[in-house]
């Protein structure tokens, strides 16, 4: 097998552990009074750290030679834009409309304008209760994804060695910053 398949194969596996978490955060919920187990007692969260960064990388290594290539950085950005938002927004969308018919159905039902035109933009924008999540609330991934497109896609402009340079430098950054901003340190 190839060095990207094998790749391809550590991010399917990666999006395999997120599942198992979301899986394991559902049943373990008061209404359903299941006191669910790991039985396994593997940290299953971890699969979304290990998903972005071989996506990323995946990224790189499918790009390295386009870099400051004219038009390819509108092209990626649009690739990207193409396979993720119209499934995106359809979900928002739907999510909308099961709150509108039954907001107590629900754990978060506000609907205010910042936070549907948040969701819609992935911009992060904090709940009635003071959390930031969009109103799909698995969404706050996607934030975190579409800012890594818009900052790839800016280094994709330069030649290789600037490129990554300002992206490392700019992720940096983010990491000193993050954890006093409200925004880009939640969740």
């Amino acid at each position: 097998m190839s060095f990207l398949a094998n790749l391809q194969v550590a991010r399917f596996l990666a999006a395999i552990m997120v599942l198992v978490h979301h899986l394991e955060l559902e049943l373990a919920t008061p209404r359903l009074n299941s006191p669910f187990r790991d039985p396994v007692g593997i940290e299953w969260s971890i699969g979304v750290d290990v998903f972005f960064m071989v996506s990323g990388f995946i990224m790189y290594l499918l790009s390295r030679q386009r870099f400051a290539e004219p038009g390819y950085a509108a092209e990626f950005l649009r690739r990207r834009l193409v396979r993720v938002v119209p499934l995106y927004w359809l979900f928002t969308g739907l999510m909308i409309a099961s709150i509108l018919a039954s907001p107590g159905a629900v754990n978060h039902a506000d609907l205010s304008a910042g936070r549907v035109l948040g969701s819609y933009l992935f911009f992060p924008w904090p709940r009635a209760g003071g959390d930031i999540y969009p109103i799909l609330g698995l969404g706050w991934t996607l934030n975190y994804e579409i800012e890594f497109y818009l900052a790839f896609t800016l280094a994709l402009c330069l030649p290789l060695r600037r490129g990554l340079t300002g992206l490392v430098g700019a992720f940096l950054l983010a990491c000193l910053v993050g954890p006093f901003s409200r925004v880009t340190g939640s969740p």
